[in-house]
């Protein structure tokens, strides 16, 4: 295989910028990540003869065979750049997914007691509850001291004038009060006739019991007037009978 020195290389190199198109051929034609090409060079014109192939050549006379690698050895490692300046923030990324739940840490101490609150407002009054039962009756409590004496109540009704009266009309016997005259006569059977004079001002209540008559009554037409008081007065069953009057007043 033809070697080539530092010089000729320099040559080569000049070929190959300058047939850039036999470069190209040679590049387009290569397999794998480093592959050796060859050439045949003329030795007078310094220009190749021929095609550029990976295979090996034997070039004819007036030429010398060429080769070259389309990756050279890995250079040295240059200095290191200055740092760039800062680039803009780019967008905020989407929110990745919740972390599992961390176990539960231990109880803090019990704080300090915080002051009382303000008193609410009254709440509403709530439904009366059911009654109880009723109690067992206490012992009976010790009596009073006696109460002051009231005041004389008003005078009561006063008797003016009684009398029993036989069935014909004479008065058996009488009770009257000072000053009052009593008359009693019959007027036909079970009809009698009462008059009581001197009997003042009153209000006269009369009252009439028969002895055999179931009963007696006085009419509408008594008349009193004057401190005298006249009415006829007759028994129930129309017939004679002893009978009692009493009159009182006020």
């Amino acid at each position: 295989m033809f070697r080539l020195g530092r010089k000729s290389l320099g040559v080569v190199a000049a070929v190959a910028v300058a047939g850039g198109a036999f470069a190209g051929i040679g590049a387009a034609t290569a397999s794998g990540p480093n592959t050796q090409f060859y050439a045949c060079l003329n030795s007078k014109s310094k220009v190749i003869a021929g095609s550029i192939t990976t295979t090996p050549l034997t070039c004819p006379s007036g030429n010398a065979l060429v080769t070259w690698n389309s990756v050279g050895p890995q250079g040295a490692t240059g200095p290191k750049g200055a740092t760039g300046p800062k680039g803009a923030t780019g967008p905020k990324g989407a929110t990745g997914p919740k972390g599992a739940t961390g176990p539960k840490g231990a109880t803090g101490a019990k704080g300090a007691t915080g002051a009382n609150g303000a008193t609410g407002p009254k709440g509403a009054t709530g439904s009366a509850g059911t009654p109880g039962a009723k109690g067992a009756t206490g012992s009976r409590g010790p009596v009073g001291p006696t109460g002051p004496k009231g005041d004389v109540g008003p005078a009561g009704p006063t008797l003016l004038a009684a009398g029993w009266v036989n069935y014909d009309g004479t008065i058996n016997g009488d009770t009257v009060a000072a000053g009052a005259t009593v008359t009693v006569s019959r007027i036909a059977q079970g009809e009698y006739s009462l008059s009581i004079s001197g009997l003042g001002t009153h209000y006269i209540f009369p009252t009439f019991t028969a002895n055999t008559a179931t009963y007696m009554y006085m009419p509408h037409d008594a008349i009193v007037g004057a401190g005298t008081f006249t009415a006829d007065v007759y028994t129930a069953n129309g017939q004679d009978s002893d009978w009692f009057f009493s009159v009182v007043g006020h």
